[in-house]
């Protein structure tokens, strides 16, 4: 009997105790979120103001006189109109350096048709650098009076808006497009554009004298080279067609046959000429 009362009053104070530690653990959550509620507040506050003076401080950074835009050098500017440029960054001027927008600054650049590419990078205090990649001409055609250049990407421009317009003379000229509709004009020069990439990555020795591509006929492509009168006749579709035997043989022709008018290499394995007149 002893023993079985013993072993109840040591069950009850087992149980005794759990509620005690209940109360306990209550209290120390409680403690605990007020110290963790604490900490968030004063932390919060600390960021707080750590937030403000930093805005407080980039304001006062803003509108100080040293770091408003003063100092715009610009590379890699060759047909680009210089005063067009000038115009286009001039609201640019006098605004802050560190919070510029680089990227506006860059669609400025860009609004010049002649200009593919503008990387704009900030140089401290007061200046930024402009870096312009133009656009480079691969053949020129004549609209009406005006003097067309094209460039690889058959991106068309006037060159009396560039600067030095000269410079184009040693181009290809590309002919029979005058006279046509904006979509088959398209179509004719972009035809031109990938004959003269053929020749010239294939042959660009013999292609450095090319002089005009006529892509007036539908099943042709004729070619002229410098001074010379004789023309050749490429196929469309295959610009490189025979043009490997045609280089080989041209000396052999031109000693036994003398002047030739034209070469036509549109047929497959046969090269077909018309003689000249001596």
């Amino acid at each position: 009997m002893k023993g079985k009362t013993f072993r109840h009053v040591e069950q009850d104070r087992r149980y005794w105790r759990r509620r005690g530690n209940l109360k306990v653990r209550k209290a120390r959550l409680t403690r605990k979120s007020f110290r963790w509620t604490g900490l968030l507040l004063f932390n919060g506050l600390l960021i707080w103001a750590g937030w403000t003076a930093c805005s407080r401080t980039l304001e006062i950074a803003c509108a100080a006189p040293e770091f408003h835009l003063t100092n715009v050098a610009v590379e890699g500017v060759h047909q680009t109109p210089q005063n067009m440029l000038k115009q286009k960054l001039q609201p640019f001027l006098r605004s802050s350096l560190l919070t510029l927008d680089l990227k506006a600054v860059a669609a400025a650049a860009e609004s010049h048709p002649w200009v593919e590419e503008a990387a704009v990078k900030r140089i401290l205090p007061r200046g930024i650098r402009i870096r312009l990649t133009e656009r480079s001409a691969a053949a020129r055609f004549r609209d009406g009076e005006r003097t067309m250049v094209v460039d690889r990407n058959g991106f068309v421009h006037d060159t009396t808006d560039l600067m030095h317009p000269d410079e184009f003379k040693g181009l290809p000229w590309l002919t029979g497009i005058g006279d046509v509709k904006d979509e088959e004009r398209g179509n004719r020069i972009r035809r031109g554009l990938d004959a003269l990439q053929s020749l010239q990555s294939r042959y660009p020795e013999w292609s450095s004298r090319l002089s005009a591509l006529d892509l007036s006929e539908t099943d042709r492509i004729t070619v002229t080279r410098g001074n010379s009168g004789v023309r050749l006749f490429l196929d469309p579709d295959n610009v490189l067609m025979n043009f490997e035997h045609f280089l080989a043989l041209q000396e052999q022709i031109h000693n036994r046959i003398g002047p030739v008018d034209y070469f036509d290499l549109r047929w497959k394995d046969r090269i077909a000429l018309m003689p000249g007149q001596s």
